[in-house]
């Protein structure tokens, strides 16, 4: 289970960056991710109590799968949110959507919570 999780999500990773090189219609006016703050990656990484120091090439890893993870997960928000009447401004429903419909996310439905009524 977990190592099918794995494929999906390294899947889910390569689409995204995919996505980057201008394959995507979305991407062509996707701003560049400028790249997330090492530090505060790393002081994530030591939360867990097992982990004592974290390498700069682990961190620079895991930030960069992290920016794709996002990438991923805008793309195809962006895509719902296109095909409910071509809008281009993303909503929590477009996300809870997403994540919804989409197996290889399931493990974010608790951190995002059902969808509110509005």
């Amino acid at each position: 289970m977990v190592e099918e999780a794995l494929s999906g999500h390294k899947r889910a990773l390569e689409d995204a960056e995919s996505g980057r090189r201008g394959e995507s219609s979305i991407s062509s006016k996707r701003a560049k991710i400028e790249g997330l703050p090492q530090t505060s990656i790393r002081r994530i990484m030591r939360i867990n109590s097992a982990v004592t120091s974290v390498g700069a090439e682990a961190t620079a890893a895991t930030a960069r799968a992290t920016e794709l993870f996002i990438a991923y997960l805008v793309e195809e928000s962006a895509k719902k949110a296109a095909e409910d009447g071509g809008r281009t401004t993303l909503k929590i429903e477009d996300i809870n959507s997403v994540i919804e419909n989409n197996k290889k996310l399931e493990f974010l439905k608790d951190a995002f919570g059902p969808p509110r009524e509005l």
